[in-house]
């Protein structure tokens, strides 16, 4: 930490002195390695700085996860976040014509934009940028709600998780004043999308409907 003094008044500051190419980051021993090599889940730097303080999420103190993120327009209108659903087939694990019941092994999807996220330490594959159980409790999420589901149809396969997919169209800003000395690039999260994502083994009728998002909950009904 250095100290600052200007008049009466001293603020400290954490200042980054680093003989580090510009895109690099500064372990803490002074060696230097790929920016994109920080938080890999891979120590790169010999005393390990570079997988230390790997926080994806950035938010201000008045966030609340309660609220439904609203989305700003190119045309200068505001709306609340869409949901963009994706569903993928596994495997078709059994089909009962006479019950009129397909159980199936599915994948799906759920994106979307919340503009009053940053993040940080993001790569360029979203599986490395899973939020932990913690972080993914404190942001807004859409409920998903199974209609006319019996409790004997439904079954999580894997875990929900939430990740970031990197927009690679938007140029990253630099966290700190000297863009050659930057350690840390920040994504914004109007551009940047969440992701949650599960596998489940469910058994839909022949006449189940497609998933619908529809006021920020997204409904599977079996008719």
């Amino acid at each position: 930490m250095w100290t600052v003094n200007k008049g009466n008044n001293s603020t400290q500051l954490k200042l980054s002195l680093s003989a580090c190419p510009e895109g690099s980051f500064n372990c803490d021993d002074g060696m230097c390695i790929e920016l994109a090599r920080k938080c890999d889940s891979s120590s790169d730097c010999q005393d390990n700085s570079d997988e230390k303080n790997c926080t994806i999420l950035l938010f201000s103190s008045d966030y609340s996860k309660d609220i439904i993120p609203i989305q700003k327009h190119d045309d200068q209108t505001h709306s609340q976040s869409s949901i963009s659903i994706g569903l993928s087939i596994w495997d078709i694990l059994d089909i009962d014509i006479n019950s009129g019941k397909v159980r199936l092994k599915l994948g799906i999807m759920l994106e979307w934009i919340d503009p009053r996220l940053d993040f940080l330490n993001l790569k360029s594959h979203s599986s490395l940028n899973t939020l932990n159980s913690n972080e993914s409790g404190l942001i807004w999420k859409p409920d998903i709600i199974y209609v006319n589901k019996e409790p004997s149809d439904y079954y999580v396969n894997v875990e929900p998780e939430i990740s970031i997919r990197i927009n690679n169209s938007i140029i990253p800003k630099t966290l700190d004043w000297n863009p050659y000395m930057a350690t840390e690039y920040l994504y914004a999260g109007e551009t940047n999308p969440l992701q949650w994502s599960t596998v489940i083994r469910y058994i839909c009728y022949i006449l189940c409907t497609p998933m619908e998002a529809k006021n920020n909950k997204v409904f599977w009904q079996n008719k």
